[in-house]
């Protein structure tokens, strides 16, 4: 019995150490050259939930702040499940935004949003793709699909008014105007 237990202790002890080590090793990532100051978190989670913190769309989130205050303006983490550098200085950031891939256009977002998105379509299709968007969702097309929707409100209204014997022109404004608000 108790060779069993001392059995048990050992597995128990080398599955702790062992994820003491991985906790260790998500923490201090090596690297061939040098990474700049930064806490990676929890494994997978990281420093998501600071991150995700709400905070004044105007000033910078104080996660970033605290981060910034702590190690400089360019620091390491981990969000969202991936080991991210922070920049906050802006001539690194259009350092990097120049010799980047896609100008402007990070790897992370291109992943994010697709490798074949809007932001890295050459100027002539970006050019149409922009112009195709505005007559759909600019304003005259806004208007001219609001008009057409509040046509066949009205027509709607005038039909159930006609089925059932009458039409109240003012109660039928007032749903037009509670649909369509201006």
């Amino acid at each position: 019995m108790v060779e069993v237990f001392n059995l048990w202790t050992l597995i128990l002890s080398l599955i702790v150490v062992k994820l003491y080590h991985w906790i260790y090793q998500w923490n201090n990532p090596k690297c061939k050259g040098k990474l700049p100051p930064g806490s990676m978190g929890f494994p997978i989670i990281g420093k998501t939930f600071e991150f995700m913190k709400p905070h004044d769309a105007i000033q910078l989130p104080t996660f970033v702040k605290e981060k910034v205050h702590r190690y400089g303006p360019v620091f390491r983490t981990s969000l969202f499940g991936a080991k991210v550098i922070v920049s906050t200085d802006s001539g690194l950031n259009i350092e990097m935004a120049k010799t980047n891939h896609v100008p402007g256009m990070p790897k992370s977002l291109a992943r994010l949003f697709g490798e074949n998105n809007l932001f890295v379509q050459s100027k002539d299709s970006h050019k149409h793709v922009r112009s195709v968007t505005t007559q759909l969702l600019g304003s005259q097309g806004l208007k001219l699909r609001m008009m057409q929707d509040i046509d066949i409100l009205t027509l709607t209204h005038m039909e159930v008014g006609a089925r059932n014997g009458g039409l109240d022109v003012k109660e039928t404004v007032s749903k037009v105007k509670y649909m369509f608000p201006l």
